[in-house]
């Protein structure tokens, strides 16, 4: 059985956590320059972004509304799935939420960009 001083450490590991979390994204965020490739850490899968500069990241999202099925348009994140998707365009702290981010300008040396 779980005793209440378990629970109250629990609970304050979380809190540091969060603060660590939220101290490295600040620290990441101050380094970023525009063009770095954001990997952002779900449990489940990574998310991707691209930092624009001013706090502002681009980034590609389901479309919301009905589902019509076109094999063309379909799109899915996780299983769920969308009628299409768009690059957006969002805050940083908006995108992050309560995950951790890192840079990932891995493949820049093997890939160059293009025009």
């Amino acid at each position: 059985m779980t005793t209440f001083k378990q629970i109250k450490e629990i609970n304050i590991t979380s809190v540091m956590d969060e603060k660590t979390v939220t101290d490295h994204n600040q620290s990441l965020l101050d380094t970023l320059t525009v063009g770095d490739l954001i990997e952002f850490d779900r449990i489940y899968y990574k998310h991707w972004a691209v930092y624009a500069g001013n706090n502002k990241v681009f980034h590609l999202t389901g479309n919301q509304g009905p589902i019509v099925f076109n094999r063309t348009l379909a799109f899915s994140l996780c299983d769920v799935p969308y009628d299409g998707c768009s690059v957006k365009q969002d805050e940083f702290w908006d995108i992050v939420g309560d995950s951790k981010a890192w840079i990932n300008n891995s493949k820049d040396r093997k890939y160059r960009y293009r025009l």
